[in-house]
């Protein structure tokens, strides 16, 4: 089995913005902070504030896992506005999905 073979079951790769990156799934400590930003408790927010800080905390987390998966162009780049005006909100979604369960999405060439 070829080494791209192994690395194409474990990651999908994604070309935006001139950077290239393998996205591989979470680790287990990066699952819990995400589970942790988002079943956060209300408090005294309302649901819409609630909300757009639950979403805030999951883009900073998925920017910050998407830069370490850079392996071509500049990571500095991948910011969580970066992430937010770049990424449209579909794939954002795909993207934390496979970040968090590890399933492909359906549009990866990379699925098996």
């Amino acid at each position: 089995m070829k080494l791209e073979d192994v690395l194409n079951t474990t990651s999908i790769t994604l070309e935006h913005d001139g950077l290239t990156l393998r996205i591989v799934p979470f680790t287990n400590a990066q699952a819990l902070a995400w589970n942790r930003a988002t079943f956060q408790e209300q408090g005294d927010r309302t649901p819409l504030a609630h909300s757009e800080v639950v979403q805030e905390a999951q883009v900073d987390l998925l920017a910050k896992h998407l830069r370490a998966c850079v392996t071509d162009g500049k990571a500095t780049k991948v910011t969580a506005k970066w992430v937010g005006e770049q990424i449209p909100q579909n794939i954002l979604q795909d993207l934390a999905t496979y970040c968090t369960t590890g399933q492909p999405p359906g549009w990866s060439q990379d699925r098996k």
